[in-house]
């Protein structure tokens, strides 16, 4: 178990960016709240070398609340494999956060407060 006290010890942004890397993962499922330009355009460049080495990426993102922008799912949905939106018609928010790599002997899953944001993935305090 990896636990990360973002921004102090480290930054889940960077971590993905490393874990993408990673030739034992085929896989990368992210599940989460929202998502913001600012954060996917940091980690675009990691997704399309994920999946040209023939890496699938599945995004799972809620739209409630104006938290997800326009431009970060035009963005994930040029650099996934799979962009599934989520939105609740009753006074309910998809609020997960969510990121499982898998591979042939093992896997990886974050869970924590992190959204597929600037904030969420470099800034935000997330013990």
């Amino acid at each position: 178990m990896e636990l990360m006290n973002q921004p102090l010890t480290g930054q889940l942004g960077s971590r993905l960016i490393e874990l993408l890397k990673v030739p034992d993962y085929h896989t990368l499922n992210i599940v989460v709240a929202f998502a913001k330009n600012s954060g996917v355009l940091r980690i675009k460049d990691s997704l399309e070398s994920f999946r040209e080495r023939g890496g699938i990426v599945n995004v799972y993102v809620g739209v409630d609340l104006g938290g997800t922008s326009y431009e970060a799912l035009t963005a994930l949905l040029l650099h996934t494999d799979s962009l599934n939106v989520v939105h609740s018609e009753k006074s309910q928010t998809f609020h997960s956060k969510i990121y499982q790599f898998l591979g042939k002997e093992e896997g990886l899953v974050v869970v924590g407060s992190h959204n597929l944001t600037a904030g969420g993935l470099w800034t935000n305090l997330g013990f």
